[in-house]
């Protein structure tokens, strides 16, 4: 193993850094503020990834697999993390419609009266 830790940590830690219970000066605490809308993001993705997936998977891997091959690099080759919270900062978009199609799908699963609210709002 190298000195960083297995490839899979690095993937990991390239989608989680920093995690709130890390300390440190200012700047590692403005990057706390990136996780309040980076690992809903992820969840949402995750979702939407499955429900992509199971509709149409060939638009869904054309939007997947950039976010996949680009995460897999940036984790091998980057190891600071204000580095990461910059290059990670470019999947946002790519991830962001991967949540969209979560939201869609909680939507669609959500009770009677919320997917009234959603109608109306949306």
């Amino acid at each position: 193993m190298s000195r960083g830790g297995s490839w899979v940590w690095k993937i990991v830690r390239f989608f989680l850094v920093p995690l709130p219970s890390q300390t440190g000066d200012t700047l590692v605490q403005i990057g706390k503020l990136d996780g309040l809308f980076w690992w809903p993001l992820i969840v949402l993705a995750l979702r939407g990834l499955r429900q992509g997936f199971s509709t149409s998977w060939q638009g869904t891997l054309i939007v997947a697999l950039p976010i996949v091959i680009l995460a897999i690099f940036y984790s091998v080759v980057l190891s600071n993390a204000g580095t990461i919270l910059r290059y990670r900062a470019g999947l946002f978009p790519l991830g962001a419609v991967l949540a969209a199609l979560g939201v869609d799908g909680l939507a669609a699963t959500a009770p009677a009266r919320v997917r009234v609210l959603w109608k109306r709002f949306a």
